[in-house]
């Protein structure tokens, strides 16, 4: 009698201060050690979150339902990440000879700017961790990439896909192989455990917010050709 009296006396110790024991017991869920509120509808949104994306994590590792497909889900992660895109657009902006191409590229790395603002100012503002099961095995991480929220690779993705699809003709071979590429590195972030599936849902939405910004500080191929024409002198004969 005097052990199970102690066990209640340490579980209401452990109670929040004037609160029934019955009720915080009641009022209290837990989802992957996660203990959250049943009361508080942001509480439950996490909570769903992070069942859902423990659930749809199928490559998270190599003995993963599906880890047999990891190597594929990492080659995606790569073609979205951002070293690869600044690089090959630096190498075409350096060795490019052609105006059209030239404003088309200088564009293409502003884009990439804005992403990178955008990225580093949410992701340091909220600084959501990443899930429990990632494996933290990701290329080229740096600071704010140990944080989740919003996914940077779909925001780039996302911006990237509407960069290039509004500048091919509807219907063509190119906006179905870029809205596809778009919604593999999407579902891929998710499949790896490497974001939350809210996260990868705000990453589409920032990612289509940046294209307007971009298009509003589009610069012409004149402005381009002001700033480009110490790298490429034949640009002041095209003014």
């Amino acid at each position: 009698m005097g052990r199970k009296r102690n066990k209640k006396k340490e579980h209401v110790d452990s109670a929040p201060a004037n609160v029934p024991v019955s009720d915080n017991v009641i009022n209290e869920g837990i989802v992957n050690g996660m203990v959250y509120d049943k009361d508080n509808w942001f509480d439950c949104l996490i909570a769903w979150d992070v069942d859902v994306t423990s659930q749809l994590a199928l490559c998270r590792s190599p003995t993963a339902p599906f880890g047999q497909f990891r190597p594929i889900m990492k080659l995606l992660e790569l073609s979205g990440h951002g070293v690869p895109w600044f690089t090959w657009v630096v190498v075409m902006i350096l060795s490019c000879q052609d105006v059209i191409l030239l404003e088309l590229m200088t564009n293409l790395f502003m884009a990439l700017v804005v992403d990178i603002i955008f990225i580093t100012v949410l992701k340091g503002l909220i600084q959501r961790e990443r899930p429990t099961h990632n494996e933290h095995d990701m290329f080229a991480s740096v600071s704010v990439d140990k944080y989740s929220f919003p996914s940077g690779h779909t925001t780039r993705a996302v911006a990237l896909g509407c960069f290039f699809v509004s500048r091919f003709d509807p219907g063509t071979i190119w906006c179905f192989v870029t809205v596809t590429w778009v919604t593999a590195i999407s579902l891929s972030r998710i499949l790896l455990g490497r974001h939350h599936v809210l996260d990868v849902l705000s990453g589409i939405v920032v990612g289509m917010l940046q294209y307007p910004v971009v298009m509003y500080c589009w610069l012409s191929k004149e402005k381009c050709a002001q700033l480009l024409s110490t790298i490429h002198p034949w640009l002041l004969d095209e003014q």
